[in-house]
C-alpha cells in the first residue's frame, strides 16, 4: 500500500512539472512573436525620407526611435528648463562656458563623438545643462537639426535628462549610429543646451571618408 501511495505522488509530482513546464514555454510564445514584430516597422506608401527611416530602425536601432523620429521631422525639439529647479538668473554665453568636440575632424566610421562643457566664470554656481547634445549638418549654407535619438531618449531611461556644473567640465557624447539621417562627410555642429533658459552653445566638426 505505500508503494502504491509513493508510486501515486511521484506521478503527480511528474505530471505537474510537465504542465509547468508547458505554461512557461506558451507563455513565452507570445512574448517573443511581440518583441519580434515590435522591431519592425512597416508603412503603408512612404515616402523617400519614411522610407530611409523605416529601413534605419529594423537595422536594429531602438524601436521608439522611429515614433521620436517620425514625430519631429525637424530634427530633436529644444528641450524646456524643468519647472522644479531653481534658477540662478545668469545669462549664459561664451564669456562663462566653453563647448567644443574633442577634435575638429573626425572620420565617418566614428562611433562616439566626445564634446566637453567647459565652465569658465569661476564660481561655484551650478548650472543646468541638459545630458543629450543635438546634432546639425551644414546644407545650403543654413544649419539643419538632424534627430540624435540615443538609448536614454528612446526609452525614457534616465530622466531627468539634465545635470549641473559647478566647477567641473562635463562630456557630452554623440552617438554617431543613433543619428538621422545618417553622419555622411560634410560640415557639421553639436549644440548643448545650458542655463535657465537652455541657451545653447555650439561646436563645429566635420566628418570625411
Amino acid at each position: 500500500m505505500y508503494i502504491m501511495k509513493k508510486i501515486f505522488f511521484l506521478s503527480l509530482l511528474l505530471l505537474s512539472d510537465i504542465l509547468l513546464t508547458s505554461c512557461i514555454m506558451t507563455n513565452n510564445k507570445p512574448e517573443t512573436t511581440f518583441q519580434t514584430q515590435e522591431q519592425t516597422v512597416q508603412s503603408e506608401n512612404p515616402n523617400d525620407e519614411e522610407s530611409a527611416l523605416i529601413e534605419w530602425v529594423n537595422q536594429g536601432h531602438n524601436i521608439i526611435a522611429y515614433y521620436y523620429c517620425r514625430d519631429y521631422p525637424n530634427g530633436n525639439p529644444d528641450p524646456e528648463y524643468p519647472s522644479y529647479l531653481p534658477q540662478t538668473g545668469i545669462k549664459v554665453s561664451s564669456d562663462n562656458f566653453i563647448f567644443k568636440t574633442e577634435y575638429e575632424q573626425y572620420k565617418s566610421d566614428t562611433d562616439i563623438i566626445v564634446c566637453s562643457l567647459e565652465k569658465t566664470d569661476g564660481s561655484a554656481i551650478y548650472y543646468y545643462y541638459y545630458l543629450i547634445p543635438y546634432v546639425e549638418t551644414l546644407e545650403n549654407g543654413e544649419w539643419k537639426r538632424l534627430v540624435h535619438a540615443p538609448y536614454i531618449l528612446g526609452t525614457g531611461s534616465g530622466w531627468p535628462l539634465g545635470g549641473s556644473a559647478g566647477y567641473s567640465t562635463v562630456n557630452l557624447e554623440i552617438d554617431v549610429s543613433e543619428v538621422f539621417p545618417s553622419m555622411s562627410a560634410g560640415k557639421y555642429r553639436a549644440v548643448a543646451f545650458v542655463g535657465d533658459e537652455c541657451t545653447p552653445l555650439y561646436a563645429e566638426f566635420e566628418v570625411v571618408d
